[in-house]
């Protein structure tokens, strides 16, 4: 659920006309802004053709990929990139050469200098003086490995759909217990890779010197994986996940008895899901997991990150009262038209209740309310905002291991861990452990305010502390699993 909040600066694309002569804009851009005292690295990627332009960005630094922008505007050189909803804009010159865009980024009254370099030939450009260099991570593992890497693919229950990921399996004979990672919101590739970090990477290359053999994936529509997220939910994600257990039951490297699922964030909730529909899953490992509903945390994480920010009480309690309006509209689950006309309007009555600078910063907020409702009718978004968690967890009876980072402002342990704790009694689960692991965050990084703006400054990418508590129980329980007759999947 990282992608829910995590705040990333976007580009805005202001539409006009368009000179035969003017230079191209076409092309990769590199640059760099400096942003309290860091530098963040962006990339603009331009394509179409003149009076049709188009555009996406990246911004590695924060884990943004392929933004879709709204237009590009090109008069003479003069090239202007704006998106309304974000309060930001960007206006720059190209070069006789046709390589650089000298220019001014504009954010909420700030301004900031910042200049772009082309590639022409697909390739990153080095940028100076602002290059920055690729953030330390010393917890990424190097190859060559202690054990061994296979790419795999399988089937899910939607047809024609296979995800893709990677097997790592410790050297030996076998069979081994085998653990399959579930990631969080959002499309994300195998290593859950966000600013830098490649936390399902390290949790895997842990595991697996541990003598587990784990299963991480691409999600759907990312990277090698097929299908797509736009249409799926929690609950196709479930299904998803007992299609990767069946596929590692039937390995011969595999002892069938013990395979499990470790979700992070909504991958937690996944992993309690599918455990909830299928005995074939030995052990669920739930990492920053949610136990109310989806509304619930939004509000919940928006006020506590908002706090954290330094901004206004005045400005949480509209803010909340706005979600809470749009949330209990989407709920409400009226007709389509019906349900667009309603969080039209009340989309309208906070633009309009705005001070007049925000206002003309913001310009026309149709497109901006339009996206909006996109967004939070879309299946996902219903499903999350209305799903609630402990229903699974009630049935719940393999060995579970439920931990959150005390200082988790994503997903605050003081508003879940009670509802889940709840849960998994209801179940009757002996076999369940909660822990709360102090001055953690949501990525379960060592950190002292859990804040996400911080998460890529952070060159921790999983806690010491987080790693040996999971890898431990991990290994204990399927220890213990191995005494107890196999359940033969067919082959």
């Amino acid at each position: 659920m990282h992608r829910l909040v995590v705040a990333v600066f976007l580009l805005a694309l202001v539409a006009s006309s368009a000179f035969a002569q003017s230079p191209s804009p076409l092309g990769d851009w590199y640059g760099a802004l400096g942003v309290g005292g860091k530098a963040l690295r962006l990339v603009m990627h331009i394509t179409g053709e003149p009076g049709a332009y188009k555009a996406t960005m990246d911004s590695p630094d924060q884990g943004a990929k392929d933004i879709p922008m709204d237009s590009v505007t090109l008069v003479g050189s003069h090239v202007t990139l704006g998106l309304k909803m974000a309060s930001a804009s960007y206006e720059g010159d190209i070069d006789a050469a046709g390589n650089t865009m000298a220019g001014k980024w504009r954010q909420m009254g700030s301004e900031m200098p910042l200049t772009l370099h082309r590639s022409l030939d697909g390739k990153p450009v080095e940028v100076k003086p602002d290059k920055v260099p690729e953030p330390v991570r010393p917890q990424n593992p190097k190859r060559p490995y202690p054990y061994r890497e296979v790419e795999v693919t399988f089937a899910t229950k939607t047809p024609g759909v296979r995800l893709a990921g990677t097997l790592t399996l410790p050297r030996g004979k076998g069979p081994f217990p085998a653990v399959m990672l579930l990631t969080g919101s959002g499309a994300q590739d195998r290593d859950e890779e966000l600013l830098g970090h490649r936390p399902f990477l390290v949790w895997s290359d842990t595991l697996t010197r541990r003598g587990i053999a784990v299963l991480r994936c691409d999600d759907r529509g990312v990277g090698k994986s097929g299908g797509s997220m736009a249409l799926a939910t929690t609950s196709d994600f479930a299904w998803d996940a007992l299609c990767g257990v069946a596929f590692l039951r039937k390995r011969s490297e595999i002892d069938p008895r013990r395979v499990g699922l470790m979700g992070h964030s909504e991958g937690a909730c996944t992993a309690a899901l599918a455990a909830s529909r299928s005995a074939d899953v030995a052990f669920v490992v739930h990492l920053a997991g949610t136990g109310v509903t989806g509304d619930q945390v939004i509000l919940a994480q928006a006020e506590a990150i908002g706090r954290a920010q330094g901004l206004p009480e005045e400005t949480l309690k509209a803010a909340h009262k706005t979600n809470s309006t749009i949330y209990s509209i989407v709920k409400a689950r009226k007709g389509d038209i019906e349900t667009a006309e309603a969080l039209r309007k009340a989309l309208t009555e906070s633009f309009e209740a705005l001070p007049e600078d925000q206002r003309k910063a913001m310009g026309d907020p149709q497109a901006g309310i339009a996206a909006q409702i996109q967004q939070v009718t879309s299946p996902w978004f219903v499903h999350f905002l209305t799903h609630d968690p402990t229903t699974a967890l009630r049935k719940v009876r393999c060995p579970i291991l439920v931990v959150n980072g005390e200082l988790d402002l994503q997903v605050l342990p003081d508003q879940n861990l009670p509802p889940i704790r709840r849960a998994l009694a209801a179940a009757g689960n002996r076999r369940a452990r909660l822990v709360r692991l102090p001055g953690l965050n949501h990525l379960f990084q060592t950190c002292e305010t859990g804040s996400p703006s911080l998460y890529g400054q952070i060159k921790e990418t999983v806690a010491p502390s987080a790693l040996k508590l999971v890898c431990d129980w991990v290994v204990a329980t399927t220890r213990t699993a191995a005494s107890r007759p196999t359940r033969v999947p067919k082959r």
